[in-house]
């Protein structure tokens, strides 16, 4: 898949949304946007940059506390007997604008079309950790999802802990070494 960026104007309100979205074309592109009621102004094929080992596993991703709050969500709702459909669709038009925001919407296009909810998370690797996927597949297959998203919430708060503990470490060493 492609990520490309995106300027876009509301249909209804008139606000002009700039965002990344990935796809694999622009045809796809056209259509997840139009799911958001969203008329396209400007859309380019967004570079990918290669990414260090320290940056890809130490970088403090914009989308980590939505990531959260969406485990958290998704496991009240789903043990409240809420439909995933609902509740994930209620997730993703709380959430606020960002590259979180438009792979929930794809991920939602993906589970009404037929793919299994695993399946449709393993589509955006590059945003959801092989642990993620792991515990959300084993989740599928036992039939409860509301445990996973509740053990994916714990494992996403333990993941941020040590993060900022590491870089907490890190930090005085490498201020004597510059």
């Amino acid at each position: 898949m492609k990520s490309y960026a995106y300027r876009a104007v509301h249909n209804e309100t008139g606000a002009i949304q700039k965002g990344t979205i990935s796809a694999i074309d622009e045809n796809e592109l056209s259509f997840f946007l139009k799911e958001l009621n969203l008329a396209i102004i400007e859309v380019k094929p967004k570079a990918e940059r290669p990414s260090s080992f320290l940056s890809k596993h130490f970088n403090n991703q914009p989308y980590d506390a939505e990531l959260i709050n969406l485990c958290t969500h998704m496991s009240d709702m789903l043990a409240a007997n809420v439909s995933f459909e609902e509740a994930f669709s209620l997730c993703a038009k709380t959430m606020g604008e960002g590259p979180l925001r438009d792979v929930m919407h794809q991920i939602s296009q993906n589970i009404r079309v037929g793919d299994h909810v695993s399946a449709a998370f393993a589509r955006h690797s590059n945003h959801f950790n092989p642990v993620f996927l792991s515990i959300l597949e084993a989740g599928e297959a036992s039939g409860d999802l509301a445990d996973a998203f509740k053990r994916l919430n714990q494992h996403l708060r333990w993941q941020s802990k040590v993060k900022a503990q590491v870089k907490r470490a890190v930090r005085y060493p490498l201020f004597l070494l510059c």
